[in-house]
């Protein structure tokens, strides 16, 4: 998982090998950039432009918090995350700054995503197959319906 220690500026104080290896920035560059640079490649703050921010809600609220959504790679290929903001507090409770762990999802996004797509398929397939049945079940008590009347006809000539 990637580390990033932020700070009130969201800037990045610290990053570990796996977070400049999910944004493809190296250490030297990404030291001292903002992290929704980094990862948004904006220039404001994701909660300004009304994304959900794990770091903004844990320095408000002054407890961990998680969510889901994309990065941006420095190739600006999309990277589907789990966030989890630690607060980093002084001994009298203030939140100085925030751990933030970023997960790498994207596989486990996209397996989801067939596996969705797989049921609806099959989804099709079986009402489709359901209402062949069921027009079969229609047609074959038509047909003893039809042969039934065919044989009251044939026992009505015979006499």
């Amino acid at each position: 998982d990637g580390m990033a220690v932020i700070n009130r500026d969201f800037e990045i104080l610290y990053a570990n090998s796996s977070y400049t290896r999910q944004t493809g920035y190296s250490p030297q560059e990404i030291k001292g950039m903002h992290c929704y640079e980094v990862t948004h490649h904006n220039r404001k703050p994701c909660y300004m432009m009304n994304e959900e921010c794990s770091v903004k809600n844990a320095f408000d609220t002054g407890f961990s918090n998680k969510i889901i959504h994309t990065h941006f790679n420095k190739n600006n290929d999309p990277v589907y995350v789990e966030t989890v903001a630690y607060p980093i507090k002084d001994p009298h409770g203030n939140v100085l700054s925030v751990a933030e762990r970023v997960s790498d999802i994207t596989g486990r996004m996209r397996l989801d995503e067939e596996l969705r797509q797989r049921i609806e398929e099959l989804e099709e397939f079986y009402s489709m197959a359901v209402g062949r049945e069921l027009k079969m079940i229609e047609l074959k008590a038509e047909t003893e319906k039809l042969r039934d009347e065919l044989n009251k006809i044939r026992s009505g000539a015979a006499l």
